[in-house]
């Protein structure tokens, strides 16, 4: 049994957008699906195609239009 403190770091990190980095959905698609056929194999990964489409796109919508800084969430006000 491998315990997830012997993995190695490089293998658990996930690149996300960040709010300056203007990531397309075709570029958060293709480091998806790179992560999962790394984590799952080719096969796996072109099964949960439609779906990695689906989370690239909103990733890259929320990643774009973050708020600003100083904004409090909704629930704070």
């Amino acid at each position: 049994m491998v315990l997830p403190t012997e993995i190695a770091a490089e293998t658990r990190m996930i690149n996300m957008p960040t709010s300056n980095s203007n990531s397309s959905p075709e570029d958060i698609l293709q480091n998806l699906l790179e992560q999962a056929e790394k984590k799952w194999g080719v096969n796996r990964s072109l099964e949960i195609k439609a779906t990695l489409e689906t989370a690239s796109k909103q990733l890259s919508e929320v990643s774009n239009n973050l708020p600003d800084k100083e904004t409090e969430p909704g629930f704070y006000q």
